[in-house]
C-alpha cells in the first residue's frame, strides 16, 4: 500500500517547546506543541508509559530523538507499526512503510487523531431476552453490578468508621489509658459502636485504638462492558414486564438496549475494536474540497494502523475472526458550527457518509492483499445491503470481501478527548492560559460563527459571563442602594467583590459589607443568614435581573442581539444538537450509538422503564 504525504510536511510547522509537567512525585520534562495544556501533554505522558516495544524479528528499534515529541516516544510507536505493516505484507518497501510512519506520527503532532489503548482479548456478553433464562440471568446481573457498588460504599463507611475510632483517641485530653478506654472516653465508645455496625471487628477496633488505621480497599469493580440486551422494539415500546425487568437492570449495570441481532452482536464485538478519534477542528488547515480530501486521508491512514493494532495484538480468536475497528469523529459539533453558516446535522451526515466511504473502501482494499476476515460470509449480506442504502459502491464488496466485520463510527472515552484537547460542546469553554490558570470564554467555534454572521462577539461574552458590576444593573443597582443609604464605602466593596464570587447574596452580606453597617443603617440582622436582597424590598424579578446582568447566563438562548442567522442554532440545546448530529451520522455506521440519554436522579424502574419505551417508539 502506498500511503501519499499530506500531514507530514505539515508537521514541521507546528510550534513546540519543552514542558515541565507535574506529575505524582516528579516533576516530567518532555517536548510538546505549545497550543497544548498541560492536562493534555499529561495525558499523552501516561499514553507513552503504556506503549508496548515489540518488534519483528531482524528489525533494529528507534531510539527516538529525545528533542522531538513527548521525547521521541511518537516516532517509536509509529515506527513499530510500520515495521509490523511490512512484516505482515502491507508495504512493499521501506520507503513505503517510512511514508506511512511519518503520516501516523504527523497525524498526532498535528492534533489530528489520538489512538485508543490495548485492544481487549474477549467480547462482552450479550443476553438475548427471547431465550430461556433470559430474566434470571438479567437479574443476577443486576445483583452482581448492585453488590459491588454496596460493597464499596461500605468499604468506605468502615474505613471512616475506624478513622473515628482513632479520632476519638487522638482528641481525647487525658491519660492515655483512660483515652483509650471505652468506658472512660463516651466518645471512643460512640466511635467504636459505630465501627462495630460498619463490620469491625473487635481487632479492627483496638488496632484503630492503638493509632493503626487499616487500609481497607474496595473491592476492585469487575471490567465489565456494556451488556448488549436484544429483545423486540414491540415490547419495549409497549412497557410490559420486559421494559420494567431491562429498566431496573439498567439503573444498576451498564447496558445497551437493541433490536436487531446484527446490532447486538456488533455491540458485543465493541471491546475487540481497535479503535482511534479523529478530531475534526484540526482539520481546518485545509479549506474546501481539500478537507474533504484530507479526511479521506486521514481514515485511510488509520484504518491501516487499526489493522496493524489488530494483527498484532495477540491470539484473541473473536477479534481475529471479526476485526472490528472504530473511528470516531471528535469535535463534530465545533466544526459544523463554524463552518460557513450550514445546518450542523447536515454536515454530519456529510461527515459520517464521507468517513464510512474511506474506511469501507481502505478495508476493501485491505482484503485484497490480505483477505477477508473470517467473519465476512456470516456479515457479507448485511455489509452489502448497508452499502447500498449508504450509496457506497458495492463491486469491491462482492469481489474482495472486507477485512472488517464492523467499522464503528462512535468512540466514547474520555481519554482520548482529553489527548485532543476535545471537550463537550457547550457555549462556554473553559481553557488553560500561558501562566496555567484556568479561565472561562466563549467557545472559539461560536465565537468565529458570530463574528462571520455580523454578530458582536464582545456583547455575546457580556450576555454570557455578565459584566462584573452593578452600574446600571436593571433591578438592583448604585441607584438604588444609595436611596437605602449604601455609600462610596459600600458600593466601592461590593464591586471588588463581584469579580470573586458567582452568588449575588454572597455580596451583600458579611464581609464584603461591615455588619454594623447592616445593622445601624440598613437596621437588619445577618444572625439568621437569610438573604439581604429580599428584605431590603427588591423582589425576586428585580434579584434575577440584577443577577443576569452581574453573572451572565448559561447559554445564548436569550441573547437579544443575536444574528437573525444563528437564532436556532444559539437557542439549541447543546446536548440536544450533538444528540441530533450523532443521529445523522448513525445510518452510516455498522454499530449503534450508545451514548446515554440521562433521567432524573431519582427516577425508579417505572420511570426508567418509560423513558425506554418512549425511546422505542421514536426508534
Amino acid at each position: 500500500m502506498r500511503i501519499k504525504p499530506r500531514f507530514a510536511p505539515l508537521a514541521a510547522t507546528v510550534a513546540v517547546e519543552p514542558r515541565l509537567i507535574e506529575r505524582p512525585g516528579v516533576m516530567t520534562p518532555t517536548l510538546a506543541p505549545a497550543d497544548w495544556s498541560d492536562a493534555r501533554v499529561e495525558a499523552w505522558l501516561d499514553w507513552v508509559e503504556r506503549l508496548p516495544t515489540d518488534l519483528p524479528q531482524d528489525v533494529a528499534a528507534l531510539n527516538g530523538d529525545p528533542a522531538s515529541l513527548l521525547g521521541g516516544a511518537v516516532d517509536r510507536w509509529a515506527y513499530r507499526l510500520g515495521a509490523w505493516g511490512r512484516e505482515h505484507g502491507l508495504f512493499d518497501s521501506a520507503d513505503d512503510a517510512k511514508s506511512f510512519t511519518d503520516e501516523l506520527s504527523a497525524s498526532l503532532l498535528l492534533g489530528l487523531a489520538a489512538p485508543g489503548e490495548t485492544l481487549a482479548a474477549t467480547a462482552s456478553a450479550g443476553l438475548s431476552l427471547h431465550e430461556p433464562g433470559a430474566a434470571l440471568r438479567l437479574a443476577d446481573l443486576t445483583a452482581a453490578c448492585r453488590g459491588e457498588r454496596l460493597g464499596a460504599q461500605a468499604a468506605e463507611a468502615l474505613s471512616a468508621a475506624l478513622r473515628s475510632v482513632a479520632e476519638a483517641v487522638d482528641r481525647c485530653e487525658g491519660p492515655r489509658d483512660a483515652c483509650a478506654d471505652p468506658s472512660a472516653n463516651p466518645a471512643l465508645a460512640r466511635a467504636a459502636n459505630i465501627a462495630r455496625r460498619c463490620g469491625a471487628s473487635d481487632a479492627d477496633i483496638i488496632r484503630a485504638i492503638e493509632g493503626e488505621i487499616p487500609i481497607i480497599a474496595p473491592p476492585a469493580p469487575a471490567r465489565r462492558s456494556p451488556v448488549s440486551v436484544l429483545t423486540s422494539r414491540d415490547r419495549i415500546a409497549s412497557g410490559g414486564p420486559e421494559a420494567a425487568a431491562v429498566a431496573a437492570a439498567a439503573l444498576e449495570a451498564d447496558l445497551a438496549l437493541t433490536f436487531s441481532p446484527r446490532d447486538a452482536e456488533a455491540l458485543s464485538d465493541a471491546p475487540l475494536e481497535a479503535r482511534v478519534s479523529l478530531y475534526l477542528p484540526a482539520l481546518n488547515i485545509f479549506t474546501g474540497e481539500a478537507f474533504g480530501e484530507a479526511l479521506e486521508d486521514l481514515t485511510r491512514l488509520w484504518v491501516v494502523a487499526l489493522e496493524i493494532e489488530i494483527a498484532i495484538a495477540g491470539d484473541a480468536p473473536r477479534r481475529d475472526a471479526a476485526r472490528p475497528i472504530a473511528l470516531g469523529l471528535s469535535g463534530l459539533a465545533d466544526w459544523a458550527v463554524a463552518a460557513n453558516g450550514a445546518d450542523p446535522v447536515i454536515l454530519a451526515a456529510s461527515v459520517g457518509a464521507r468517513v464510512s466511504a474511506a474506511a469501507n473502501a481502505t478495508s476493501v482494499e485491505l482484503a485484497s492483499l490480505l483477505g477477508p476476515c473470517a467473519e465476512w460470509e456470516a456479515v457479507r449480506d448485511e455489509v452489502v445491503d448497508a452499502a447500498v442504502q449508504r450509496n457506497q459502491g458495492i463491486d469491491g464488496l462482492k469481489g474482495c470481501g472486507r477485512r472488517h466485520a464492523a467499522i464503528n463510527l462512535f468512540v466514547h472515552d474520555a481519554e482520548l478527548a482529553l489527548k485532543l484537547g476535545a471537550s463537550p460542546f457547550d457555549a462556554t469553554d473553559v481553557f488553560q492560559t500561558d501562566d496555567g490558570e484556568t479561565q472561562r470564554r466563549l467557545r472559539p467555534s461560536l465565537a468565529r460563527t458570530i463574528a462571520r454572521a455580523g454578530g458582536d462577539v464582545e456583547d455575546a461574552e457580556r450576555h454570557l459571563f455578565g459584566r462584573r458590576t452593578l452600574v446600571g444593573a436593571p433591578g438592583v443597582n448604585h441607584s438604588a442602594l444609595r436611596d437605602l443609604g449604601f455609600t462610596d464605602l459600600e458600593l466601592e466593596a461590593i464591586e471588588a467583590a463581584l469579580s470573586q464570587t458567582e452568588l449575588l447574596s454572597a455580596v451583600f452580606a458579611p464581609p464584603v459589607l461591615d455588619a454594623g453597617f447592616i445593622g445601624d443603617v440598613l437596621g437588619l440582622s445577618v444572625a439568621n443568614g437569610a438573604d439581604l436582597l429580599p428584605r431590603l424590598g427588591f423582589d425576586d424579578a428585580a434579584i434575577e435581573a440584577a443577577r443576569t446582568a452581574a453573572f451572565g447566563r448559561p447559554n445564548l438562548s436569550e441573547w437579544e442581539a443575536a444574528p437573525e442567522a444563528l437564532r436556532s442554532l444559539l437557542s439549541a440545546d447543546a446536548g440536544d444538537l450533538e444528540a441530533q448530529m450523532r443521529r445523522a451520522i448513525e445510518p452510516f455506521s455498522d454499530v449503534p450509538d450508545v451514548s446515554p440519554d440521562l433521567i432524573d436522579w431519582r427516577a425508579g424502574p417505572l420511570q426508567a422503564a418509560r423513558a425506554l419505551g418512549e425511546a422505542a417508539r421514536e426508534g
